[in-house]
C-alpha cells in the first residue's frame, strides 16, 4: 500500500532557457542572450567550437563584401561570455561550496542565472553569463562563478577564467591589466584616459554605421505606432518646441529635487569619507575643513556619522565646537537649494 501522506516525488525535469528580464539591456540583447542560451541548453558542445569569451551577434555584419542586408540589431547587440566550466575546461567538475566535494555534482542538470554580469572592457562592454550546478548531497544548486567555488578550483582553472567578478559587474583582463598598469596615476586621469577610448572607438563604430546606410547595406526599420508620428517630414510648431523645452526643464529640475532631497535626508558615515579622502581627487568633496585625521578622531570618540555629531553635546576638548558648524552648514545649504 502507499502511504497517502508522503510527498509526491518530482519529476526530473530538463532544464529551460531561463527568460531574460530586460531592464539591463534591451530587447534585442534579451532575444540574443536567450538563443544563445537555447543552443547551449540543446547542446552544451557547442561552446568546444568557439570562443566562449567573446560569443559575438553576429560575425560578418561588418563585411562589406557580402551583398547581404545586416539588421540595426548587428550594431548594438553586445558580445557574451558563456562560463559554463565543465565544458570549457576538458574533464572539469566544480566544487560545491556547501559539502566541498565534487562527487555528488551532476553538470548535466544545471538551470541559467536569472542576470548576467556586465563584463566591462576598455572600450566597451559585454555579458558574462552562467549557470547554477546541482549537487545532489546537498539537494541543491550553485553558482559556476561563486568565490568559493573559484578558490576551491583555482589550480584547475588557472588562466582560463581571468575575470574580475564583483556582485553586480565583472572586468575582463585588457581592462584589469590596463588599470595595474596605470596604478601610479591618479583615478581622474584613468578614467578620463578610459573615456577618450570609449570615444574613440564609438566615433568609429558610428563612422561605419553611417558607410552601412549610404551603401543601403542596413535594413530599413518599419515605422509602427508613435514611432511613425515622430518620424515625419513636417517641421515643428511653436508650441510643440516649446512644450518639449518645458518638458525637458521639468525632467531635470525634479532629478536636481530628488538628488538634494536624498542628500538632505540621508546621514554621512565618517568612515565612508575617510575612505574617500584617502584619492587626492576627493578632498573638499564634502565637510571641507573636517579631513581624513579629523574623522578618524571623531569615530574614535563613537561619533560615526555626521548626524551623530550634531547631537553630540558632552564637552570633550577633543572634539571642536567649529566641526559642528561645518557640519550644519553643509545641510543648511542643502536645505537653501532645496528650497
Amino acid at each position: 500500500m502507499t502511504n497517502p501522506y508522503a510527498k509526491p516525488k518530482r519529476a526530473a525535469v530538463k532544464a529551460k532557457p531561463t527568460k531574460v528580464q530586460p531592464p539591463r539591456y534591451g530587447a534585442a540583447e534579451a532575444e540574443f542572450l536567450l538563443k544563445t542560451r537555447r543552443q547551449t541548453s540543446d547542446d552544451p558542445n557547442v561552446l568546444k567550437g568557439i570562443d566562449w569569451r567573446r560569443i559575438p551577434y553576429s560575425s560578418t555584419f561588418l563585411s562589406f563584401a557580402c551583398n547581404k542586408k545586416v539588421s540595426v540589431d548587428s550594431f548594438y547587440v553586445k558580445d557574451i561570455s558563456a562560463w559554463l566550466p565543465y565544458i570549457v575546461v576538458p574533464n572539469y567538475i566544480p566544487t560545491c561550496h556547501r559539502c566541498c566535494s565534487k562527487a555528488g555534482v551532476d553538470v548535466g542538470r544545471f538551470r541559467w542565472v536569472k542576470h548576467p554580469k556586465t563584463l566591462c572592457d576598455v572600450k566597451t562592454h559585454r555579458y558574462l553569463d552562467s549557470v547554477y550546478c546541482w549537487c545532489i548531497p546537498c539537494n541543491n544548486d550553485f553558482l559556476a562563478w561563486h568565490d568559493a567555488v573559484l578558490e576551491s578550483d583555482a589550480e584547475e582553472i588557472f588562466s582560463v577564467l581571468n575575470f574580475r567578478l564583483s556582485n553586480r559587474v565583472a572586468v575582463d583582463e585588457e581592462l584589469h591589466s590596463f588599470i595595474v598598469a596605470h596604478g601610479t596615476d591618479t583615478t581622474a586621469l584613468t578614467h578620463q584616459r578610459l573615456k577618450s577610448l570609449h570615444t574613440d572607438h564609438w566615433l568609429n563604430f558610428a563612422t561605419i554605421y553611417h558607410c552601412a546606410v549610404l551603401a543601403k547595406r542596413v535594413k530599413a526599420i518599419p515605422k509602427r505606432g508613435r514611432i511613425d508620428s515622430m518620424l515625419t517630414d513636417k517641421p515643428e510648431t511653436a508650441n510643440q518646441k516649446r512644450r518639449k523645452s518645458l518638458r525637458w526643464d521639468y525632467t531635470t529640475l525634479k532629478r536636481k529635487v530628488d538628488s538634494l532631497q536624498s542628500a538632505f535626508n540621508a546621514d554621512v558615515n565618517f568612515m565612508s569619507i575617510v575612505h574617500r579622502k584617502e584619492n587626492r581627487n576627493s578632498i573638499g568633496e564634502s565637510f571641507p575643513g573636517i579631513g581624513k585625521g579629523k574623522c578618524q578622531t571623531l569615530i574614535s570618540k563613537g561619533i560615526k556619522t555626521a548626524k551623530e555629531l550634531l547631537i553630540y553635546d558632552r564637552d570633550d576638548p577633543a572634539i571642536k565646537h567649529t566641526w559642528k558648524y561645518i557640519v550644519q552648514k553643509h545641510y543648511d545649504d542643502l536645505e537653501t537649494k532645496l528650497n
